[in-house]
């Protein structure tokens, strides 16, 4: 975690956390499948492609995005006290049916209005 007078962030290289946020499916696609294979092309190494499972980010002031989760917030100000998010889930165009089912189940569990950290 790194703590600055313009805030705060985290990211996490165990994929422990990404298998316990995204589950195995997500999680292997992402560190040993199609997606790491054309990361590491892409970077120039597999450790670079695989390394950062989990973190957050914001663009200020009002987009946030979540690296691995894929998930994008934009933040609307609708008033004094009063903001409306909306959310968004990014995944690879590339992707097989069912690792695009499993990154829809994951975020809803997880990153949804019902999910279990947007509470």
């Amino acid at each position: 975690c790194r703590s600055t007078i313009h805030g705060s962030g985290f990211y996490i290289g165990d994929p422990n956390l990404m298998l316990a946020i995204m589950g195995p499916k997500v999680t292997s696609y992402l560190t040993e499948g199609p997606a790491a294979e054309k990361a590491a092309e892409r970077l120039g190494s597999i450790e670079r492609g695989t390394k950062i499972m989990v973190e957050h980010m914001t663009v200020f002031p009002t987009c946030s995005f979540l690296p691995g989760v894929n998930t994008i917030r934009t933040w609307h100000p609708r008033g004094p006290n009063e903001v409306e998010v909306w959310a968004f889930t990014v995944v690879d165009a590339d992707a097989p049916d069912d690792i695009k089912e499993e990154f829809r189940r994951q975020t809803l569990r997880t990153f949804s209005a019902g999910g279990v950290f947007e509470q």
